[in-house]
């Protein structure tokens, strides 16, 4: 066998090894959207308080939240959070190279996952 049959064989192994990976990831994400739904009942008392809990539970007085943040809040992965961005579910804003979710956008995404005491649902 010469070396750049090699080469091929070691190449396509490693995007056979990375298409499992993609797939693996994306069963993940879409598990933890999942148990993230199943959450809703934690998520109705912060909507009602109208206060963004921090990982400690006491209510906190920031006017933004860096993506990590956001994501050690809400129990979602980064690339989650990312996605739901580009599907502009979550708006955002750039200071420099830094993307932040403001507070009131934060609590509003928030809210959209419980239902309204008012829609019946």
């Amino acid at each position: 066998m010469h070396a750049t049959e090699n080469y091929s064989i070691a190449r396509r192994d490693i995007k056979e090894t990375f298409r499992h990976l993609h797939a693996a990831i994306q069963g993940f994400e879409r598990l933890t959207l999942h148990q993230f739904d199943l959450a809703k009942g934690e998520l109705e008392s912060a909507r009602a308080k109208s206060v963004v809990p921090t990982t400690k539970g006491e209510p906190s007085n920031k006017i933004a939240y860096s993506i990590k943040e956001v994501s050690n809040l809400v129990g979602i992965s980064r690339s989650t959070l990312y996605v739901l961005i580009r599907k502009k579910e979550l708006r955002t804003v750039k200071r420099g190279k830094r993307t932040l979710v403001l507070a009131p956008d934060f609590r509003s995404w928030v809210s959209s996952f419980c239902p309204s005491p008012h829609s019946g649902g």
